[in-house]
């Protein structure tokens, strides 16, 4: 009964992962879109989320005295270069 349990454990652990990975595949399929918001850049154009439906938006907030977002930054125009095409 014993080598039982552990097989029915041990193909539990394999079996799990993959089908909680096709479950992540469509995590957004039945949630609400985001809440329609406008922020100005730094010229000061106001943009608003809902004209950028169905395109991938970033938001990164930084400050000029925080270490880490100044050390991302390179990162994140290699990254908006790549993405622009």
């Amino acid at each position: 009964m014993t080598i039982l349990r552990y097989g029915f454990l041990l193909l539990s652990v394999m079996i799990s992962p993959p089908l909680l990975a096709g479950e992540a595949l469509h995590p957004l399929a039945d949630k609400p879109l985001a809440a329609d918001f406008n922020l100005p850049d730094m010229d000061g154009k106001r943009h608003r989320l809902a004209d950028y439906r169905g395109k991938v938006v970033v938001l990164n907030f930084w400050a000029t005295w925080c270490p880490p977002c100044r050390e991302e930054l390179p990162s994140m125009e290699k990254a908006h270069r790549l993405l622009a095409g």
